[in-house]
């Protein structure tokens, strides 16, 4: 048991350190083609930001939905995409409060690690609705501080 708990965490450390050095290396570099402001006015990148919220609240839903129907994580697609949002979104953390760092931990997608690597059925409850919670929060946030929130709607 221990085993299947220590594994993934340190498999999603290893991912998450990867990406910590790609995603460093993306911000640092002075590339005009990665710089989303050059090609976009402001307003569109409001948009853009609420469409971004938009879509991850409906990933996290459809892990849900996919947890709560099959029992299990026994489709490899699935699993690797709950992994690598997983990574993403601790990546876009703020830690700057002790909220966000707990959440860290809890990003760990235990069951998918386990059965990717272990090839053994584990069954944790997801915490998904608690990050679709957190980007309906962002989402609203964004939707009260800006003035184009229908425009998701409209285009």
């Amino acid at each position: 048991m221990a085993c299947e708990l220590i594994i993934p965490i340190l498999v999603f450390g290893v991912l998450f350190a990867v990406g910590k050095i790609i995603h460093n290396r993306l911000i640092n570099s002075n590339s005009r083609i990665l710089n989303p402001r050059e090609y976009f006015p402001e307003q569109e990148l409001e948009t853009l930001k609420q469409v971004y919220y938009l879509v991850m609240m409906l990933i996290f839903f459809v892990f849900i939905l996919y947890i709560l129907i099959f029992d299990g994580n026994d489709y490899i697609p699935i699993a690797v995409l709950q992994i690598l949002i997983s990574v993403y979104v601790a990546l876009t953390l703020d830690y700057g409060s002790w909220n966000n760092k707990i959440m860290f931990f809890l990003l760990v997608p235990y069951e998918s690690i386990v059965w990717l690597v272990l090839n053994v059925e584990l069954m944790i409850w997801p915490i998904f609705f608690i990050f679709k919670m957190q980007e309906y929060h962002n989402f609203c946030k964004l939707w009260m501080n800006c003035t184009i929130g229908c425009t998701v709607f409209f285009n």
